[in-house]
């Protein structure tokens, strides 16, 4: 991995962990409520929290439900109140994918890719999503 490469990977650790440690405090919760919650370790939020760690995706659907959100959520915002059927439709078949291990990673890596070439055709025109970054691993 090159140097930039690492220093965006870990950028995005942190800044996921910053939004996460956000919507616990927005919850009302500590640290130690979560870690109960989800049944690991304090540290082990204190960790995803500070970038020194990426949670499975496991781990980072069950704290953001304890946290009162979803992987869609966190990733591309809040659903919008004005959104067509289809629209709503699309984004049930999108958080179905996220939520499941196997397709999760492979989703995020698609849309990223999509957005990125679409930013590219367009002159920038395009917003780019949060990074979606997704560390998948097995326990």
């Amino acid at each position: 991995m090159r140097d930039n490469e690492y220093n965006t990977a870990t950028e995005s650790k942190v800044e996921h962990g910053h939004r996460l440690s956000s919507l616990r405090l927005q919850a009302g919760l500590t640290q130690n409520d979560v870690a109960k919650k989800i049944l690991v370790s304090r540290q082990h939020i204190s960790n995803i929290e500070t970038g020194a760690t990426s949670p499975t995706l496991e781990v980072l659907q069950h704290y953001l439900e304890v946290c009162g959100t979803n992987l869609a959520e966190f990733f591309y915002g809040p659903l919008p109140i004005n959104q067509t059927p289809q629209q709503r439709e699309y984004h049930g078949k999108l958080q179905t994918l996220l939520e499941h291990d196997g397709t999760a990673a492979v989703v995020t890596k698609v849309l990223d890719a999509f957005l990125m070439s679409m930013h590219h055709d367009f002159g920038g025109t395009v917003t780019k999503f949060p990074a979606t970054s997704v560390t998948v691993r097995r326990n």
